[in-house]
């Protein structure tokens, strides 16, 4: 099954009247899923069984465009998304592609989700302040084992950084990404 992205856009991006009353991040921005995901296939090597989680998954749109490919297959994918809408349209774009066996959604905060059970994390953490960055550099370090992405990253996590790709996002057409090994 291919995602037809044009239809995810008009039906799930900004949700500017529906913010929950808590979140003070109103700020939603994508990756472009498909280019990405090249650079990833020739940065990481995968394996069937893996473990991806998106830390920030917002409508769910990345973790099932990878969900649906066939070179992702045997991996599993989950998604946590404080914003109570968001996480909502996730697992109405989970139901609507039927990818129920290799993906879940969970609505929680990232301080609250336990980073040993995965191996390959991915963060667009540019949303993040300073003491939120802090916390989630100081979780990897502290639990994760794996394969990591980030788009911020301080000195405590330079001695993983493996490589640096540019990517299109909506916000600009050439954001760094950073990849690391722990």
């Amino acid at each position: 099954m291919t995602l037809d992205y044009t239809k995810i856009d008009r039906k799930y991006h900004l949700y500017d009247r529906q913010m929950d009353d808590k979140n003070k991040s109103f700020v939603y921005g994508e990756v472009d899923f498909l280019p990405f995901v090249t650079l990833l296939k020739d940065n990481i090597q995968f394996y069937p069984g893996d473990t991806f989680i998106d830390i920030g998954s917002g409508c769910g749109k990345f973790v099932s465009g990878m969900a649906t490919q066939q070179y992702f297959k045997d991996m599993y994918f989950y998604g946590i998304e404080i914003h109570n809408v968001r996480y909502n349209q996730s697992l109405i774009l989970q139901d609507e592609l039927d990818i129920h066996a290799n993906t879940e959604f969970m609505k929680q905060d990232f301080r609250d989700t336990y980073f040993g059970n995965y191996n390959i994390l991915y963060c667009c953490n540019t949303i993040f302040g300073e003491e939120e960055n802090n916390r989630l550099f100081s979780k990897i370090e502290k639990e994760f084992t794996g394969y990591f992405m980030l788009f911020e990253y301080d000195k405590q996590l330079q001695p993983y950084l493996i490589n640096t790709i540019n990517v299109h996002t909506s916000w600009n057409k050439n954001v760094p990404v950073y990849i690391f090994r722990k």
